[in-house]
This record gives C-alpha cells, structure tokens and sequence, in this order.
C-alpha cells in the first residue's frame, strides 16, 4: 500500500489541490500497491501527526505527501524541509516549537522528480508542508518524500506513471 497524502483548505485556499489529487488516486494502484489517500488538516496539531497514526496503522511501501504553493508554477518534489516554521494554522495556533535541524526525502528525489516530470525544490517553505517533512520523514519506516504542486494542481494519470516507473521505491513494506 502507498500513503498519499494532500491538505484540507486554508486561508484563500478552499479547494486545495492536493486534496483534490489524493483522493482522485484513492484505490486505484500504482507500482503494485493499492493507493490510499488521506487528507490532512492545515493544523500544527493534527497534520502531520495523522500521517504517523496513519503510517502505524496502514504499514505503507511508501509514504508521498502533496501540498499547494500558492507561489509556484510548476510541480516540485521537495529535497528536504527543516524544522523552522512561521504561521498560523486553521485553528489561529502558531507553531510549536521546533529546532532547524535538516531532515532529507527518503527516496531518490532526482529520479521522483524525472519520473514526474517535475523541478527540485531545496526550500519546503515554513508552513505546515514543511513540518510534514520534519516530523514524518525521520518518524516512519518507510521512504517517504513530499510534492508541491501550484494553484492548478497536477494530473492524476501524471502522478500514477511517475509511481508505476519505480516501483523499487515501494518494493518492500515495513
């Protein structure tokens, strides 16, 4: 099973397209796993740690995260995140605190990111994508990376050939 996961909205955002992705995907399979998706609140508390009660409970191949950037305009797979955050969640809480330790992708993010057709990304931002980074990555037992995808979104059909093209990322489930 592959672990996909997308944000719920927030601020200008009410339709977030990494909800919209994860649920088009929900069931289907893709380099051998069924897909399951979960959608996350925008929230300190509750998002990032709905990924690890998730993850104990599914045992996933592999884990993908997917969040908007409101600013970009092209899909990028993130290379790292850290734990600095800044900014409010849907709840008006401000981050916990966090140290700025770098926290790597678990998969090979050059050959994720030519599977997807999609750039790099060296700077996950300091909201909650960031934290996803910071506290599933390093937490879970399986390879585990985050996307982002701009305002627009990003096709399912794209999404399900970048998985089926290395299906040695989710060879084995913990």
């Amino acid at each position: 099973m592959i672990l996909l996961t997308g944000y719920g909205p927030f601020g200008d955002v009410q339709d977030n397209p990494s909800a919209r992705l994860v649920r088009a995907v929900h069931g289907l399979s893709a380099a051998g796993h069924r897909l399951h998706a979960l959608v996350l609140p925008v929230s300190w508390v509750h998002g990032p740690s709905a990924v690890l009660t998730a993850a104990r409970a599914l045992k996933p191949a592999l884990i993908v995260g997917f969040g908007v950037a409101t600013t970009r305009t092209e899909v990028q797979v993130e290379a790292r995140g850290t734990g600095v955050r800044d900014g409010a969640d849907v709840d008006g809480k401000a981050p916990p605190a966090s140290d700025a330790s770098i926290v790597s992708a678990t998969v090979d993010v050059a050959a994720f990111a030519t599977a997807l057709n999609a750039g790099i990304s060296q700077d996950a931002g300091k909201f909650l994508c960031n934290a996803w980074i910071a506290e599933v990555t390093p937490n879970v037992a399986c390879p585990a990376v985050f996307v982002h995808v701009p305002p627009e979104g990003m096709a399912p059909d794209r999404l399900l050939r970048a998985l089926d093209a290395l299906p040695t990322w989710a060879a084995t489930a913990y």
